[in-house]
């Protein structure tokens, strides 16, 4: 697999392949809506205690990952 092919993946929720990463997992905004829904929070809350977000060099676009 390259780095530019693309492939589908669904979640289970498991855990199992999110725990020991070294590279940040990327959010969506249904994500973040989910975990603030789950700790009974704001989604801003979220995103200010528990993410790191910034502006994808290429697309320029705010991108929003994990800590």
């Amino acid at each position: 697999m390259e780095e530019t092919d693309a492939f589908n993946f669904s979640c289970k929720a498991c855990g199992a392949c999110c725990r020991k990463r070294e590279e940040p997992i990327m959010l969506t905004g249904y994500d973040i809506f989910r975990i603030a829904s789950e700790f009974k929070i704001e989604p801003i809350e979220v995103i200010k205690k528990y993410t790191r977000a910034y502006v994808g060099n290429d697309s320029k676009l705010p991108v929003v990952v994990s800590r």
